[in-house]
């Protein structure tokens, strides 16, 4: 009886050690760590846009409300979205609405 329980302890034993591969733990470690950097990066880019809109809102003047409307009529893709890239070129007041940002994004980093 004794020598069967041995033998049952080897067997389980000889399960447990063939079972566990380390590749399972360092893929598992690879990927959880993959997410985290994908997590961490959307809501890097989330915080940027949040800070953008702050900005934006900060600068809005009757001519940039204007410029907005104006470049979400074009409808570029059907819908009402603009063109960030496009819409920083419009010039106001002899100045970019990207110069007009930065001056703001200057007062924006000083209230934080």
């Amino acid at each position: 009886m004794k020598t069967y329980s041995n033998l049952k302890v080897i067997a389980l034993l000889l399960v447990f050690l063939t079972s566990c591969n380390t590749n399972d733990f360092e893929e598992t470690t690879v990927k959880t760590n993959l997410n985290y950097l994908t997590i961490k990066s959307a809501n890097f880019k989330s915080e940027l846009i949040n800070d953008y809109a702050k900005i934006l809102a900060i600068s809005l003047s009757d001519e940039i409300k204007i410029a907005i409307k104006e470049e979400a009529l074009k409808r570029f893709d059907g819908d009402y979205d603009i063109l960030v890239s496009n819409f920083e070129e419009i010039l106001i007041k002899n100045k970019s609405i990207k110069e007009l940002l930065k001056e703001n994004r200057e007062d924006f980093v000083k209230n934080l």
